[in-house]
């Protein structure tokens, strides 16, 4: 952990100097993955990898901290930090399991520890207790490989106007969200296709889906970030993250669920 007292400045003006340029903070969200993640596990209290919600919505949530970020408030880290929590936090309350505010440990707000890419020995300890060895190198490459899928898709995305961290604040978190999100995604994979329409023009084939699906179109609006990468996985070489858009096509096969 970075010890209390330790200068800043450098880290703070190059988060002051993400907030102003979009080159700058590309750069900024894609070297610093490692230190949320780290970060965002000590916030939840458990390892969190780079499939896992949680760290979608913390890069979401730096990018969220780097808008509203000045030099002046002090140093940036414990100030994303705090934006980390409450994103988190409000992502649990809508979870029908949600019983408590997400623990948080105190050096979260002094600065989290060295962005070097290391873990921390208990991280590591937990790790080889719930996984052993073998399993953890096996999760290791997993991750190695979703992260590949994720950079490449960012580049697929950028295409279309907006970015991998976009797709936290307009994914379907409601039952009854996710499983009009499913039937809009079976319906454009129904023959005819829509797929290539959608890369031919860039624009979600709203009306289409709309008459083979009956998915509204508020709900396509609101989730067009979200169907479009969702179509880009499906039919592209992602099968790590298709993984993750099972139970979502799965629920769209389902009668309307009512909440």
């Amino acid at each position: 952990m970075t010890a209390k007292g330790t200068d800043r400045t450098a880290e703070n003006r190059a988060a002051a100097a993400a907030a102003e340029s979009a080159s700058e903070r590309e750069a900024f969200l894609a070297a610093h993955q490692g230190h949320v993640r780290r970060l965002v596990s000590t916030i939840t209290g458990r390892i969190v990898t780079t499939s896992d919600d949680e760290w979608i919505i913390a890069m979401s949530a730096v990018n969220e901290a780097l808008d509203r970020y000045t030099e002046d408030q002090g140093d940036f880290w414990p100030f994303a930090a705090l934006v980390i929590k409450s994103r988190v936090t409000d992502h649990y309350r809508k979870l029908p399991t949600y019983s408590e505010e997400v623990p948080v440990r105190p050096e979260v707000f002094e600065g989290g520890w060295p962005d070097d890419g290391t873990e921390r020995p208990e991280d590591m300890e937990t790790a080889g207790k719930l996984y052993g060895e073998d399993a953890c190198a096996s999760q290791t490459d997993t991750e190695e490989g979703l992260r590949e899928e994720i950079e490449e898709l960012a580049g697929e995305l950028s295409g279309y106007g907006f970015s991998f961290f976009d797709l936290a604040g307009c994914s379907p978190g409601r039952t009854s969200s996710r499983q009009s999100c499913g039937k809009a995604l079976r319906s454009i994979f129904m023959p005819p296709p829509l797929v290539e329409k959608l890369r031919k023009t860039g624009i979600l084939p709203a009306r289409e889906i709309r008459k083979r699906s009956g998915v509204s179109q508020k709900i396509l609006d609101k989730h067009r970030k979200y169907l479009i990468a969702a179509v880009l996985i499906l039919s592209g070489d992602y099968p790590g993250l298709a993984e993750y858009l099972k139970p979502v096509m799965k629920l769209g096969e389902e009668e309307e669920v009512k909440e």
